[in-house]
């Protein structure tokens, strides 16, 4: 699974469940940002990982479930060191400075226009799942 299909992935939970914005925006997951994750539009990583978790969804990188940045950062950063990247060379490749890559490593506040440029190097497979309550 792509990036791209977590996101549409996403918008189809909150629509097919009727989430309504409101309740979204108590958890401070305003409508300008979810939609810029819906539409695939740059936003602040976290906020996909938290729109998941208020739509009752996981989220997985390569099998692994991931609840928030830092997390994923370092299932990353493992992922780089076993491709044999340091730092500078995964930054030049990616277009990213060595400060962007230890921000998405550390699951400091990036983007996920930063965080396209890094996968596109060290790619990793999605899945998005809906956790289910009796």
């Amino acid at each position: 699974m792509t990036l791209h299909e977590v996101e549409q992935g996403l918008r189809e939970i909150r629509v097919r469940e009727a989430v309504p914005f409101n309740f979204l925006a108590s958890k401070r997951l305003y409508c300008n940002s979810i939609y810029h994750v819906e539409r695939g539009e740059n936003y602040t990583f976290s906020t996909l990982l938290k729109y998941a978790y208020y739509l009752n969804a996981r989220v997985e990188v390569d099998g692994v479930h991931v609840a928030d940045c830092e997390e994923l950062g370092e299932l990353l950063k493992k992922k780089r060191q076993a491709a044999g990247h340091s730092l500078r060379t995964l930054s030049l490749a990616a277009g990213l400075t060595e400060h962007q890559v230890i921000n998405i490593e550390h699951g400091r506040g990036y983007t996920k226009l930063n965080f396209v440029k890094y996968i596109g190097i060290i790619p990793v497979d999605f899945n998005l799942s809906e956790l289910m309550y009796d």
